[in-house]
């Protein structure tokens, strides 16, 4: 930045070093060349100071979107206008807009050149797509003028009020059988969840099935396995816990807990919501766990969620709390729906003592290979503890939910 500001003194200085030669060659010898590049670089050196002193005093902006609310990996329409004082024409201005997400970090940006002239209405348009989730403002623009040669410019920043609010895409599952759509970017495994309500029946064993379910005098009467069928459990209310301690798996967690809740309010149960508070922002780090009246105050609160930036252990260590207290102290004896990547003997523990406690407790695991050891091994451990296990699979390919977008 400062050798650009230099080398522009450099050429404002060469610019009046040749105007003072021509003005002396003129003094000294006479003739109309050399009077003629006197008066001509003497106007635009006046230009060029002058610039800087009338130009862009007095400008405005305005920002208008073809859509304030969008899904993620959509594309939206970001109109400038811009009303410029001053009868002195621009021959050129440049317009910089930074979009920030909720912890300030920019995320996209654009840059235009426009010729404004004689014009004291000006405008652009661009668009940003393929959008991740979040919701970012764009606070102010940066607008930067000068003269036909730039030996002098001016920079001023427009405060700007714009904010557009990108909602997850939720993954389609089910809260019955916990199947999802396998054309969608997250899918789970075809076994679903047990049921955990009343007494339904007898069937033959199925590999695969809790060890709970299995009926021992039935088993022993037939003389083969016999599991007991059990409907499902219902109720007016639920709570989801994200854990968020994976940030290349954190889209992919939230899109499963939207699908949750998306299933929740279509089935006309009221969700609750919870998650580390390092994932909120920080004017919402108050509350643990939050209730919603409809489905899109909900996606505005997902939408609002930050990447989490610690590492892997302390969002395990922040899943476990949060499963204890925002669901023990906030909405006691309704079912529990936990989303995480990383699940480890913090939150098997803290699901444990909720099944205890008489809760329903379903653990979504988020994973790449369908049954691999690890996964295998806490299936096993949490339904162990009480607890239902859902597999949701990620693609084989992709980054979890992460979306990279940009400016067209």
């Amino acid at each position: 930045m400062r050798e650009a500001v230099m080398g522009r003194y450099r050429l404002f200085a060469a610019f009046v070093l040749f105007w003072l030669a021509a003005a002396i060659l003129g003094v000294a010898r006479g003739g109309f060349v050399p009077w003629f590049l006197t008066g001509s670089l003497g106007a635009l050196l006046i230009y060029a100071l002058l610039i800087p002193a009338l130009c862009l005093k007095g400008a405005s902006a305005a920002v208008s979107l073809s859509g304030e609310k969008t899904a993620a990996g959509e594309s939206v329409q970001v109109k400038l206008e811009l009303r410029l004082s001053g009868r002195i024409p621009l021959p050129w201005l440049t317009v910089r807009s930074v979009w920030k997400d909720g912890a300030g970090r920019e995320r996209y940006r654009s840059t235009r050149l426009l010729e404004p002239g004689r014009r004291r209405t000006v405008g652009c348009r661009y668009a940003i797509r393929d959008l991740e989730r979040g919701i970012y403002r764009l606070d102010s623009i940066d607008l930067v003028t000068g003269d036909l040669f730039g030996l002098m410019t001016v920079s001023k920043r427009l405060p700007l009020d714009g904010v557009l609010t990108v909602l997850p895409r939720p993954c389609p599952i089910s809260l019955t059988d916990g199947r999802a759509d396998n054309g969608s970017a997250l899918r789970a495994d075809g076994g679903g969840a047990a049921g955990t309500g009343p007494f339904a029946g007898l069937r033959a064993y199925q590999p695969g099935d809790p060890l709970r379910l299995i009926h021992w005098p039935a088993t022993a009467r037939t003389g083969s396995l016999q599991s007991a069928e059990r409907g499902a459990e219902r109720s007016d209310r639920l709570s989801v816990i994200l854990c968020g301690s994976r940030a290349d798996r954190f889209e992919a967690e939230v899109a499963v807990a939207a699908g949750i809740l998306a299933a929740a309010f279509a089935s006309g149960v009221r969700p609750a919501f919870a998650c580390a508070p390092h994932l909120r922002p920080a004017a919402q780090r108050g509350l643990p766990l939050s209730a919603f009246a409809d489905w899109e105050e909900l996606q505005v609160e997902l939408a609002g969620l930050l990447s989490p930036a610690g590492s892997e252990e302390e969002g395990r260590t922040a899943f476990a709390v949060t499963l204890r207290q925002a669901v023990l102290d906030g909405l006691p004896g309704f079912p529990v729906y936990a989303v995480t990547a990383s699940p480890d003997e913090a939150a098997a523990q803290a699901c444990g003592e909720l099944a205890r406690h008489r809760r329903t407790v379903l653990i979504h695991v988020l994973a790449r290979e369908e049954r691999d050891a690890a996964h295998a091994r806490w299936e096993a451990e949490l339904i162990r503890r009480g607890c239902a296990y859902r597999t949701v699979l990620l693609p084989a390919d992709g980054e979890g939910g992460v979306r990279h977008g940009g400016i067209a």
